[in-house]
């Protein structure tokens, strides 16, 4: 057997897990620095092998573990395991890998042995099966061991002799041995004294048993009486309560009967009350339709009132403007007709005035010819007269035609300037055209405009009286759903209170809450509350309810996660609480019910929804339906299930029964379906509501747009008609300018023609003066010129005359012109504009009225009322028969209450006298436990007692049992215990001496092993210390060649003879030599200690002690005497830490051959470690230990490797 394999966690320096692997079976030495763990290794192994770690304090544990850093807060556990070859079977029973480990904390010590946790006794005594004796732990050499050694007293190595060979171990069981008998005296005087106790008790029992057996006779005859009329008591009570339970059976018939007519009765009620509630319910719709159509009507006659004074008003509107059209296109006709006229008699007095000016003008000028001629020769009659001379009337002549030619060129640049402007008007005039074309355009535009605004109004009025329609059917829809709402929030709210009576406050509001927010936006993952995803067989549903309690009304999730999402969700928002089953993690029981003839499993009567078959079984998978509580108890206890009857009587598997009357109208399935239902419809009538709602909001936004476009047409079409009066207004400025420009140019024409004539007469006057002052100077006419003259005379009055006739006549024609083109400009004109103005606005009011015509007519409406009136006597009628049904039903209601009162009072009478008979059964069974209990006290009774009074009367076993009473009374002080105690007495009494015989057979056994113990120490001191001795003189003449060594004893006989030593022994005792190793038994006690002589030079040199020797030679000895122990007894394994620390070179080098010797010849393993070459020449496998960041790893290493490091490690160099 050998170490394989060492493995070290958090020992002292090894912080974290080393493994020191393949070691070999012979020398192993290891290396390295001071300080990097090497002696850590064997204090390792030493903490698993050696009791040196035994009975250590905290602290010391503390400092086995490995340094706490800075990181870690507390220590942690640390262990060392050993790992052995036992292919040899040196550890008895174990397989050829043995693995030793022990492990230690602040808390925590304990070993284990192939990963078993062992006791430290199993741990020692398996080392010691292998040859590990704790008396000799000399296989183990750590540092300064052998120093201690060194400087040994004799008396400490004859103690070490005495381990090494047994002795010690040997008085240790001696004196367990003494003290085993010395316990034994005392346990033996202990038992002498308790027997004697014993033997005078037995003798007071003796007297004390014969007042007990009279004691017995009477007690025997009090329990045969007691028992006898306890036993007739219990017949009786068994008979009565066999009667009783024949009657509770009939009462219990009855009441199954009541309760099947209460059900019933309670079923058909439910029936009366939903029938009424639907009726009522459709009333209230009817009365609500009545109430809308009673609306529909008023509004309608309202509209209809509206619609007849709206069209007469519009009728009367519409005949005043068509009167004021007629009236004014009349007018129009008229002024047109006058306009006409007037512009026919303008053009013709035009044309006429025309003529009379140009005759005017040209006798005018025939006139101013004539007036000139005249003139001309009057002048020249007497003109000659007032000349001297030819000259000088030359000379005049050319004064006066130079001043008419000055006229005239005056004349000719006025023409010119009056042409000029002339010119400027007439293109005025003609640029009064293109504006007024373009305004009549624009106008046309406008008129076109207006037309179609006219028609988009009309369209949008439409519109909007639509809009308004469907705004007063949403209005009324509103109401009507509003007034469901309330009902149903009315059935709602008596719904919750039954609710609220089947479950707690907390958990109703989760559930209300749970249902309104699945309704209005779904919940993802949730199936929704357990009542509402079954459907439960009617005749099972009160078993299901029962059976499952407040299981109804879980809620089933998909996974946990949605139950912790829902339980946050209802207690924010409800301050509610719920139970939830996530699917996922619900675990379905095994228990399932067996069929038979009398067992109905619930869950088959039972339909759901595949998706929460694990809910649903984890509920009801379990419940056997049975038909009374005789089968349910027996179902429960033999099929280890929960068994439940019809009537809701409950067993479990325990056999404890549960149940009572249930009130079968108050059905928890039916309340909390029937609340989920209206929590429903409450929710799709507030869904419907709202949609309702926006779409009036819808409507009422279209209503304000078209409302809004309306308004803007109208806008718009008084800004166009103030555009088209204002444009005509322009219109008609335009046409009254080009009119004026128009006659100013007319005068411009007759102021041309006027300086036009008087340009011709100018010229005329320089011609003839021109003309007469070519002629002779003459103071005479010539006779035609005297013909001339006096035709001339009388012509130029004549002339005149009828010229002031045209004149007059042309002034006459032409103011007659002007006040008809005054007429037709300032009256005619401006009246015929306003009259078009007037008709457009009346077109425009017209079209106005025509575009707002009510969109129903009268017939229509008078169609719709007679409609709705048909429809509300239907309505009414039918409100009627719905009350007389409502009626109906309430007398059928009080009938059905009265039938349900009535067996609901004969149902607490029969149960009133079922509790009586429970009650009076409650009391018999009572009294026949107590009896029973009294039966059972009064024990044992002799048959031959029961013999004799079995036929006494009652009466005769009473008096007997009072007289017996009395008796035993009188005997109270007989110790009812004597038999028992006598018998107690007797046996420990028995025992004692039995046990004393056992202490004395104990006593003599030890007395016979002391003298062998003596024997077998002697034998075994005497043997070892030969065997030692011997190898000790072999060993060191093997190490030190010329030297000699030898061990005596001393004696205690003449330690104080005269003999001495020298000064440097450590005592200043005198001992004799005994050189005879064969004494007797006791002789070893009396050496006082061992004596070692040594010679290093020369075996016949005088030897000296070992105390005379110097510090090496000392060491070597000492290691001398280490070897020769254990040759004495062979160890499997050595462990030397440093044992050649002190010796010579020559000593080294010789004690590392002995090494490599001792492991070839008794195949012996070591491990070494060593600062010197010389055991590394003897090694088989080197390891290299170094210390990194305070923590050791040891590895395998080469012997050069390990040959340098002991050469360099002065240097301070690490080579691994």
């Amino acid at each position: 057997m050998h170490i394989k394999q060492i493995i070290i966690k958090g020992f002292k320096s090894y912080k974290g897990e080393v493994i020191v692997d393949n070691i070999d079976p012979g020398v192993n030495v290891i290396v390295g620095r001071n300080g990097s763990g090497k002696s850590n290794l064997f204090a390792a192994l030493r903490f698993v092998l050696s009791d040196s770690y035994n009975n250590i304090s905290q602290e010391e544990k503390n400092s086995l573990l490995h340094e706490v850093s800075q990181v870690d807060f507390a220590p942690q556990n640390a262990f060392v395991e050993i790992v052995f070859d036992n292919v040899d079977r040196k550890f008895i029973g174990l397989p050829d890998r043995v693995s030793l480990r022990r492990t230690m904390g602040p808390r925590k010590d304990e070993y284990s042995i192939n990963g078993k946790i062992s006791t430290r006794s199993e741990v020692t005594g398996l080392l010691e099966s292998a040859g590990f004796v704790s008396s000799n732990p000399y296989y183990i050499v750590p540092q300064g061991r052998i120093t201690s050694l060194a400087h040994a007293k004799p008396a400490d190595l004859i103690d070490l002799i005495k381990d090494a060979s047994g002795a010690t171990l040997y008085d240790k069981k001696k004196e367990e041995s003494l003290n085993m008998l010395r316990e034994s005296d005392a346990k033996m005087k202990e038992a002498q004294e308790l027997l004697s106790d014993i033997k005078e008790r037995i003798s007071e029992l003796e007297t004390e048993k014969a007042d007990l057996i009279q004691y017995r006779d009477h007690s025997n005859s009090k329990q045969a009486a007691e028992y006898i009329l306890l036993d007739r008591e219990l017949t009786e009570l068994n008979n009565a309560l066999s009667t009783l339970s024949s009657q509770h059976q009939h009462s219990a018939s009855q009441l199954e009967s009541y309760k099947s007519l209460l059900l019933a009765q309670a079923a058909k009620l439910q029936d009366i009350e939903r029938e009424e509630n639907e009726v009522r319910t459709s009333l209230r719709a009817q009365q609500v339709e009545k109430s809308s159509v009673q609306s529909d009507l008023q509004s309608a006659s309202r509209s209809l009132a509206e619609s007849s004074i709206y069209h007469q008003e519009r009728i009367s509107r519409r005949n005043d403007i068509l009167s004021q059209i007629a009236s004014l296109e009349a007018e129009n006709r008229a002024v047109l007709q006058a306009l006409d006229s007037k512009k026919l008699e303008r053009q013709t007095m035009t044309l006429s005035v025309s003529d009379l000016e140009n005759e005017e003008a040209k006798f005018r000028t025939q006139l101013l010819e004539a007036q000139s001629s005249l003139d001309h020769l009057l002048a020249k009659s007497g003109r000659n007269r007032h000349f001297d001379s030819l000259e000088q009337r030359n000379s005049w002549f050319d004064q006066e035609i130079a001043s008419l030619r000055q006229q005239i060129s005056l004349k000719l640049e006025y023409k010119s300037e009056l042409e000029s402007e002339k010119d400027t008007l007439s293109r005025q005039y003609e640029e009064f055209d293109a504006p007024l074309q373009e305004k009549q355009e624009k106008l046309a535009r406008l008129d076109s405009e207006i037309a179609e605004l006219a028609s988009k109004r009309k369209d949008l009025t439409l519109r909007h009286q639509e809009i308004t329609e469907r705004r007063r059917r949403l209005w009324k829809d509103e109401a009507k759903l509003n007034s469901l709402i309330l009902d149903d929030k009315e059935a709602l709210e008596q719904a919750r209170r039954h609710l609220n009576m089947c479950m707690s406050e907390k958990q109703s509001r989760a559930l209300d809450y749970l249902y309104r927010l699945s309704a209005k936006e779904g919940i993802e993952g949730y199936y929704g509350v357990v009542c509402d995803l079954i459907q439960v067989q009617p005749q099972f549903r009160l078993s299901a309810e029962v059976s499952a309690g407040n299981s109804l009304f879980y809620v089933v999730v998909e996974t946990e996660e949605t139950a912790s999402k829902l339980i946050k969700l209802v207690g924010e928002k409800a301050n509610g609480r719920a139970t939830f089953i996530p699917l996922n993690r619900i675990q379905v029981p095994e228990t399932s019910v067996v069929q038979t003839d009398d067992t109905i499993s619930l869950i088959e009567r039972i339909k759901y929804d595949q998706s929460i078959e694990a809910a649903v079984k984890f509920i009801f998978g379990s419940i056997a339906v049975c038909p009374n509580i005789e089968a349910a108890s027996r179902i429960a206890k033999t099929q280890g299930v929960t068994a439940i009857t019809i009537q809701g009587e409950r067993s479990d598997k325990s056999g404890a029964l549960y149940g009572g009357y249930v009130d079968r109208g108050r059905s928890r399935l039916d309340v909390a379906q029937n609340y989920r239902k209206l929590v429903e419809k409450v929710s799709a009538n507030e869904r419907k509501a709202h949609e309702i709602a926006n779409e009036l909001m819808r409507q009422n936004q279209e209503f304000t747009m078209s409302s809004g476009e309306i308004g803007k047409l109208n806008v718009r079409s008084d800004q166009l008609s103030d555009e088209v009066s204002s444009l005509r207004e322009e219109i008609r400025v335009l046409n009254l300018r080009k009119s004026q420009v128009w006659e100013y140019l007319k005068e411009l024409q007759g102021k041309i023609s006027n300086v036009h004539g008087d340009i011709e007469r100018l010229q005329t006057s320089v011609n003839k003066y021109e003309q007469e002052k070519e002629t002779l100077f003459n103071s005479s006419l010539s006779a035609d010129e005297q013909k001339s003259l006096s035709y001339l005379k009388e012509a130029v009055p004549e002339m005149r005359n009828h010229h002031n006739s045209l004149y007059m006549q042309l002034t006459e024609q032409m103011d007659a012109l002007h006040s008809v083109e005054a007429e037709i400009e300032e009256v005619l004109l401006p009246k015929k504009n306003g009259i078009s103005r007037d008709l457009d606005n009346l077109n425009v009011s017209l079209a106005e009225l025509e575009s707002s015509e009510n969109p129903v007519s009268g017939p229509e409406l008078e169609l719709a009322i007679s409609q709705l009136q048909d429809k509300l006597q239907r309505l009414e009628s039918s409100c009627e028969s719905l009350q007389d049904e409502i009626s109906d039903i309430e007398r059928e209601k009080r009938r059905a209450q009265d039938a349900e009162q009535g067996i609901t009072k004969s149902l607490e009478e029969l149960e009133k006298t079922l509790k009586g008979n429970m009650a009076h059964r409650g009391l018999l069974i009572s009294r026949k436990n107590e009896v029973s209990e009294r039966l059972r006290n009064v024990g044992l009774v002799p048959e031959d007692r029961l013999a004799t009074y079995r036929n006494t009367s009652s009466d005769e076993l009473v008096q007997i049992l009072r007289k017996e009473r009395e008796i035993l009374k009188n005997m109270v002080n007989v110790n009812q215990n004597a038999f028992d105690k006598y018998t107690s007495f007797m046996r420990q009494q028995e025992g004692l001496e039995a046990r004393c015989e056992e202490i004395t057979r104990s006593r003599l056994a030890i007395d016979e092993l002391l003298p062998v113990l003596e024997k077998k120490r002697s034998h075994a001191f005497s043997s070892s210390y030969a065997v030692i001795s011997e190898n000790f003189s072999k060993l060191f003449t093997k190490l030190v060649p010329n030297g000699k060594a030898t061990m005596e004893l001393l004696s205690k006989k003449d330690s104080h003879s005269s003999a001495k030593h020298d000064n440097n022994s450590p005592d200043d005792n005198d001992f004799d030599l005994d050189m005879d190793d064969n004494s007797d038994a006791a002789e070893d006690e009396e050496y006082a200690g061992v004596k070692i002589s040594v010679s290093f030079n020369c075996s016949e040199d005088e030897q000296m002690l070992i105390e005379q020797i110097s510090g090496g030679q000392k060491t070597l000895t000492a290691l001398v005497l280490i070897f020769a122990i254990q040759l004495s007894d062979p160890a499997p394994f050595y462990l030397f830490d440093e044992i050649d620390a002190n010796l010579d070179q020559q000593y080294r080098r010789r004690v590392a051959a002995l090494i490599k010797e001792m492991s070839r010849t008794s195949h012996a393993q070591f491990l070494c470690t060593t600062f010197r070459p010389e055991l590394l020449e003897s090694g088989d496998q080197f390891y290299g230990v170094a210390l990194e960041g305070k923590s050791s790893s040891i590895g395998y290493v080469s012997q050069v490797e390990a040959q340098k490091f002991v050469q360099q490690s002065s240097s301070g160099e690490m080579l691994y």
